[in-house]
């Protein structure tokens, strides 16, 4: 016996499969929307810089959660390069989150390139453009390659190799060969030679008054 679908069944089955359709549209057209809101025009670094009021290289001292999509960040300013900043000084600024998107790493420099807001604060200039992070001599950017950061550098007598040797403590070499140059003096080799001396005569008594005691 033959199993017959009946018009209704049919029916059925295309508006489950219109409905599906219409869903998957639905959500493409959603995400699209999210996509084109994060999209933004690339400026080079030199171009940043011009719509930037306040640039510097600093150091992340705190960030706080003002919402999802919002954070604030506080930096240290280590070289002031635009705006008229005081070395040593704190700033604030928001950044805007997106996922992992404009997430600084507390303790680590970063060149950070500001704009005023109409509040009186600050936020990244170019959305996340505006923050270069500065790693063992490198420039870490998903914008912007090391060659381009040092060409903008330039202009402050600055690359991102001195800015790194600059904000490093670099006395530790220097105690080194200090400590050296103390170790091979020559009061200190007259001194060691001395004690040196003084335990091999010893042994050396006591070697022989422990072969006499056997005899």
């Amino acid at each position: 016996m033959h199993r017959v679908r009946t018009p209704g069944r049919r029916a059925k089955a295309v508006m489950m499969v219109l409905l599906a359709v219409w869903t998957a549209m639905l959500f493409a057209a959603h995400a699209s929307r999210e996509v084109e809101a994060l999209n933004f025009p690339i400026e080079s670094l030199d171009e940043l810089s011009v719509h930037a009021d306040i640039v510097f290289v600093g150091t992340v001292t705190d960030r706080m959660k003002d919402s999802d999509t919002e954070h604030r960040y506080t930096f240290r300013i280590d070289i002031p390069l635009k705006g008229g900043l005081e070395k040593k000084s704190e700033l604030t600024a928001r950044v805007l989150q997106f996922g992992d998107e404009g997430v600084l790493d507390k303790g680590s420099s970063y060149l950070v390139l500001l704009q005023k807001t109409a509040d009186g604060g600050y936020t990244i200039a170019g959305v996340h453009q505006g923050f270069i992070k500065l790693k063992n001599g490198r420039a870490e950017s998903r914008y912007y390659s090391q060659e381009e950061v040092d060409r903008y550098l330039a202009r402050y007598g600055l690359k991102v190799k001195t800015i790194y040797e600059r904000l490093v403590p670099q006395d530790t070499p220097a105690a080194t060969r200090h400590s050296v140059r103390d170790a091979t003096s020559p009061a200190v080799l007259w001194t060691g030679g001395l004690a040196l001396a003084a335990l091999l005569a010893w042994l050396f008594a006591r070697a022989f008054r422990q072969r006499r005691n056997r005899i």
